[in-house]
């Protein structure tokens, strides 16, 4: 069965500033995805309904999958239907009956308004044994895979090791995908291990993620990345119990990002989740992925522990808040946002591991802006310039990143600096802005928490 024609789609490409991504109408496109690479073995057709269902109400805008995985070294795992991905002569013979399932994510994420952020195969060499042993093989799969879904509205996620051999083979991964598969669809550099910034290579690619917190990783243009570097403290992995190396490969990675996500603790996850997306997105991302274990594999038990099933574990806090960070940076001006700490009155090196600014750029020769945000990570009283705003009078506020509700605290005159002190030691984040711009009040909320 050819894969379904979804032109009408509109593309997701990079902006004209480079930093941020848009859609081919011009429109700001912010990447909020959620990982559940496992999703053709473990997902029914009504499964996948109702998953991109709640997905969707989220506000998820991608969905991270794994064309091919393993069960075991160099045994693939079928889909949930039983067909296998390849015949018995390995990669050179992907099976059409498997991908059918794949075609159908595809159009039902579009249905939904989602993007499929598509991995050729999950696993290290390792564990795919021979299947990834003979580069020609591997690139002849790539091919085939790229020629399948070159019309469709896919990106593509490519694992990219530090020696010299896997460096070779993404190369040349790289180039397939580029002529082969769509013309304009993007290629993403999964994060590594470690939590660090550029990699020779980078430019390459046209996102690149960076591990930012317990099961999460932020997306960046590479030259973003590399040029705000100064900005990332290392990430905040303390809560997580070793959960940051959720991002990684493997299933000892998905045993401790699902323990982690089901611990007791579970809501300084979701703190240390949030601190990771809105301190990257602030400093210059351009999105975020949240990278639940339990959904790796839908239903497995992780770290010796009951399984959460996976419709509840949908709903689990670190989750849901994450659409509160894409609606507040979409409701103001967003291809002109900066990065700005200095909007801050106090060093940016004290402030950058609990202090996070980021504003507007769109008043005279962008030294001003018509609004800015600080995230404050613990409650930590906030002392601002407010010359960095345009206008004679601003309007502030405290958005609850919990909640996505909004605490109107007046208007002020815009000349000095002036401290704002949170309505508690939990984070929250200072919005400021120009009086005279009348922007949509934030504060729609969420109904759904992680006991729903």
């Amino acid at each position: 069965m050819a894969a379904l024609s979804l032109q009408h789609m509109a593309r997701i490409q990079v902006g004209d500033n480079r930093r941020f991504l848009v859609t081919s109408l011009g429109e700001p496109f912010f990447w909020l995805a959620d990982s559940a690479w496992d999703l053709l073995s473990t997902m029914s057709r009504e499964d996948v309904d109702y998953y991109l269902r709640i997905r969707a109400a989220q506000r998820f805008t991608v969905i991270q999958v794994a064309a091919v995985t393993t069960r075991a070294v160099g045994q693939l795992r079928p889909d949930v239907y039983g067909h296998q991905a390849l015949s018995e002569g390995g990669l050179s013979q992907p099976q059409d009956e498997y991908f059918t399932h794949l075609d159908y994510v595809i159009a039902r994420a579009a249905a939904h308004s989602m993007y499929v952020a598509v991995q050729p195969w999950r696993e290290t060499p390792h564990a795919m044994g021979e299947l990834l042993h003979d580069p020609g093989t591997v690139l002849a799969f790539a091919t085939w895979l790229a020629r399948r879904y070159r019309e469709q509205p896919v990106v593509w996620l490519v694992a990219q090791g530090t020696d010299a051999p896997s460096r070779a083979l993404v190369g040349s991964l790289i180039q397939v995908l580029r002529t082969q598969g769509g013309e304009r669809q993007l290629i993403a550099r999964l994060p590594l291990a470690s939590a660090g910034a550029a990699l020779a290579g980078d430019e390459a690619f046209d996102l690149v993620m960076r591990s930012c917190g317990p099961v999460c990783a932020s997306v960046w243009r590479g030259e973003v990345l590399a040029q705000d570097a100064a900005l990332h403290p290392p990430a905040d992995t303390a809560a997580a119990d070793g959960g940051a190396a959720a991002v990684d490969r493997g299933a000892a990675a998905v045993d401790r990002g699902a323990a982690a996500l089901s611990a007791p603790d579970a809501g300084g996850i979701a703190h240390a989740v949030r601190w990771g997306g809105y301190a990257d997105v602030f400093a210059g991302a351009c999105g975020f992925s949240f990278v639940d274990g339990r959904l790796w594999s839908a239903s497995e038990a992780a770290g010796g522990s009951p399984p959460t099933p996976w419709r509840e574990a949908l709903f689990h806090t670190a989750a849901e808040d994450m659409q509160f960070l894409r609606q507040l940076v979409e409701s103001r001006p967003y291809l002109c946002r900066i990065p700005d700490q200095n909007i801050i009155i106090a060093a940016a090196q004290q402030t950058c591991a609990t202090l996070r600014a980021t504003r507007g750029a769109d008043g005279p020769s962008g030294s001003t802006g018509s609004y800015a945000f600080v995230y404050s990570r613990d409650g930590r009283p906030v002392t601002v310039a407010l010359t960095k705003l345009t206008g004679t009078l601003i309007m502030a506020s405290w958005f609850d990143p919990r909640t996505g509700v909004s605490t109107w605290l007046g208007q002020f005159a815009v000349r000095g600096q002036r401290a704002f002190v949170p309505p508690s030691q939990e984070d929250w984040v200072l919005v400021l802005e120009d009086s005279a711009r009348h922007f949509q009040q934030l504060g729609f909320g969420s109904d759904r928490r992680s006991n729903s």
